[in-house]
């Protein structure tokens, strides 16, 4: 009976470790975790709560489960910013390998066509683009920060214009709160006109973190003086996940 016991003891142990060995593997949980994604910046015009009702519920839905070459999305509100940025919100949509998005556009499977925004929701002037992710990532801790969970602050540093090239790891080690990066660099516009930046650097942190103070801290690694950023200085958007990942796997069941 003892040993019945301890067998059964040692196998729950060695589920549980091996289900946390899989853990950060798992792209399912975050899109900036995918090595090509769509981020689709946009404001609402009025109406702020049909406008996140129609993007959580009916559009961020049927692009995962029905555009061809989706593999998830989650979207993100600006929470706070250091340099320009017109929009208040960010969809992240994650993109599978060898997708052709880049080329030919957003395509869906056959059916009813997506519902369209509503127009009185929607501003005008929201822009989609294609990022790649360079193969380099920095952790500060592996068994950290390997998702994006509500609560969760991502940091995106766009690096100053003709100016030095950003210390990733230097940067990640200096800063308390955040556990992780990776550097994005900006591949095709598929609406709207292309960024003036060619490359994005996305620190993800805990939830814990002094947002204001790691604001300051970064904006001043691209040139923000005082914080205040001039043109030709970098910019640093502060994201906060507007809600969780939204997988076509677990649409589809």
């Amino acid at each position: 009976m003892r040993e019945n016991v301890s067998l059964g003891v040692l196998m729950a142990l060695f589920c549980f470790a091996s289900a946390h060995a899989a853990e950060p593997a798992d792209v399912g949980r975050c899109s900036f975790l995918h090595d090509e994604i769509m981020t689709a910046f946009s404001n609402p015009a009025r109406a702020l709560n049909e406008y996140n009702d129609f993007f959580d519920k009916v559009h961020i839905p049927e692009v995962v489960s029905r555009g061809i070459g989706f593999e998830g999305a989650q979207r993100f509100r600006v929470l706070a910013n250091m340099g320009l940025t017109p929009w208040m919100y960010l969809s992240v949509y994650g993109l599978e390998r060898g997708n052709q998005i880049a080329e030919t556009g957003v395509k869906f499977r056959p059916g009813t066509a997506p519902a369209a925004p509503p127009a009185p929701y929607l501003a005008e002037g929201s822009v989609a683009w294609i990022l790649r992710r360079v193969a380099t990532t920095a952790v500060r801790d592996s068994k950290r920060g390997v998702d994006c969970p509500t609560g969760q602050k991502v940091f995106v540093v766009i690096p100053q214009a003709g100016g030095p090239e950003l210390d990733i790891g230097g940067t990640l080690r200096s800063i308390p709160g955040l556990l992780s990066a990776e550097r994005y660099d900006f591949s095709k516009s598929t609406k709207g006109p292309a960024p003036a930046w060619t490359s994005a650097v996305l620190f993800r942190s805990s939830a814990a973190v002094d947002v204001s103070a790691t604001l300051r801290r970064l904006g001043a690694v691209v040139g923000c003086a005082g914080g205040t950023c001039s043109e030709a200085s970098g910019a640093v958007w502060v994201l906060e996940p507007q809600g969780d990942y939204v997988s076509r796997a677990d649409l589809e069941h």
